[in-house]
């Protein structure tokens, strides 16, 4: 410990004091190995006069901006200029270089740029506070003395400790947000070069576009033209919106073993990101790391992923078009797409060709099934799910206006039913998806070997059909499509004895 100003402050690793000079002070210690203490030892000369042949200068004293304990995140550049100093100051070839004065000068800054932490406000909360006023103001002047200032630290400080924990130097940093912004506005709203660089933080447009091409490869013009060469999609849905207007995406999310009604377009996508059921963080970040070595020119994603640090993540990484997913339908998803795209007219001829295909299997359900009632039940979790008018409700209750045995306007997307809700329904035709996962696989078993499962009219007349989560509980306009050649497979076979036998065997692993 430290005795000091008639305080006793604990000495330990890491800490580190200012003292005046003449101060007095008594250190204790309990280390086994003792203390090392560099003493540095220098006048002060304060001018006192200055004529054209001579100047006259007196000893004075240092005056630091503050003493006593010194923030302990400040210790490591301060002892590492000390040690070198030390080490300089032995070694006669670095002071034939003038090694000793150049860091004995920069000591002497660090000491007097020096201005402590704010008590009780942790570093990352320091920082951010800057970053925020970065992200917010990057359009204007900022300089480092002014995020300093925002910081409450010295400039030379709060570089230190901005780089510490973010790894580069904040202007370093807000440049990258400022080119960023640059191909937000070039790409997703397609603005001139110049007025890019004027929205975004640069007042020279000559160095914007050389800064640009510095750091992104590509000059503005350039980026701006191949938009929609290297699109990343983010989004297992809106992926599906891109292959029915024509356009394969340069990188996205793939699972071969999930996707077989997508298998032909696997070979064509250039970056496959890593999928599952519930993205786990490692797998997260593996993708995000996969996305910053690419450079996509577009990420497609939903407002769900832009939440919180992922919306960060990959705002550092490209210009976002960010589609809202439940406030819309797939339809509106598929009109925001094909405008970004240009390809409005595509999307148009699209829709109509789908309307009418679904229309004709409506009158082919209505003759088949009459009056029967239609649901879908996964197994999920252990769980029994049942839909709204979204997801595949959307298809077989909007699209399809089959019957069915619930109020689905009731359920926004999907609720969690038990058993006794599945026997009131009464479906006479029953579509089975069943989660991969050990507790619905038990369930199952369990399920299927109750009084009340056998007594489903669906059941007893082997209108059972088995069939895969994917296309089924796809929101899109490919999965749609795919969904109403399936169920009119199902649901008006050729010979409907047939296929109900086919559905009641034991349920395949979905894909």
């Amino acid at each position: 410990m430290i005795h000091l100003f008639g305080r006793t402050y604990p000495l330990q690793e890491g800490s580190g004091f200012l003292l005046k000079s003449g101060d007095e002070y008594e250190v204790k210690s309990g280390a086994t190995r003792g203390l090392e203490l560099a003493w540095i030892a220098f006048d002060v000369l304060v001018e006192i006069a200055n004529t054209e042949m001579e100047r006259h200068f007196q000893k004075g004293t240092a005056a630091f901006p503050t003493y006593g304990a010194l923030p302990q995140q400040l210790m490591p550049p301060l002892v590492d200029t000390v040690k070198q100093l030390a080490q300089s100051l032995r070694d006669p070839k670095e002071q034939q270089r003038n090694r000793p004065d150049m860091l004995f000068q920069k000591l002497m800054y660090m000491l007097l740029d020096l201005r402590p932490l704010e008590e009780d406000t942790p570093s990352e909360e320091i920082i951010q506070r800057t970053i925020s006023y970065m992200e917010h103001y990057y359009a204007d002047d900022i300089s480092r003395d002014k995020l300093a200032e925002i910081a409450g630290l010295s400039p030379w400080y709060y570089s230190y400790l901005f780089k510490k924990i973010k790894g580069s130097s904040p202007m370093h940093y807000l440049n990258d947000i400022r080119l960023n912004r640059a191909k937000e506005l070039l790409v997703l709203q397609n603005y001139s070069i110049k007025e890019a660089a004027k929205h975004s933080g640069y007042a020279d447009e000559t160095y914007f576009r050389k800064k640009f091409k510095q750091v992104v490869g590509l000059t503005p013009t350039a980026f701006s033209r191949s938009k929609l060469e290297r699109i990343a999609c983010l989004s297992y849905t809106y992926t599906s919106h891109l292959l029915a207007l024509g356009v394969i995406p340069f990188a996205t999310q793939v699972n071969r073993q999930r996707e077989m009604h997508r298998e032909q377009y696997h070979q064509h996508i250039a970056v496959h990101l890593r999928r599952t059921l519930f993205m786990e963080h490692q797998m997260w970040d593996s993708d995000c790391h996969t996305l910053s070595e690419v450079q996509p020119s577009v990420i497609i994603c939903d407002d769900l992923l832009m939440r919180g640090e992922s919306g960060a993540a990959m705002k550092q990484i490209g210009p976002c078009l960010v589609i809202p997913w439940l406030s819309e339908d797939w339809r509106s998803h598929f009109g925001r797409i094909a405008k970004f795209l240009q390809l409005e007219e595509k999307a148009v001829q699209w829709l109509r060709d789908y309307r009418n295909k679904a229309e004709q299997a409506r009158k082919q359900l209505r003759l088949a099934l009459g009056e029967e009632t239609v649901m879908l039940l996964r197994i999920s979790s252990g769980q029994l799910i049942i839909y709204g008018m979204r997801n595949v409700g959307a298809l077989l209750f909007g699209d399809l206006q089959l019957h069915c045995p619930y109020d689905v306007d009731r359920i926004d997307v999907e609720k969690q039913i038990d058993i006794d809700f599945l026997a009131a329904c009464k479906p006479a035709h029953l579509l089975l998806v069943i989660d991969e996962d050990p507790a619905s696989l038990r369930y199952w078993e369990q399920l299927r070997a109750s009084k009340e499962w056998e007594e489903l009219p669906a059941v007893a007349s082997n209108h059972l059909y088995h069939v895969p989560a994917y296309p089924w509980l796809e929101y899109s306009p490919t999965a749609h499509e795919l969904m109403i050649e399936e169920a009119l497979l199902l649901l008006c076979p050729q010979d409907k004895s047939s296929t109900a036998q086919k559905g009641t065997k034991t349920p395949h692993p979905c894909t």
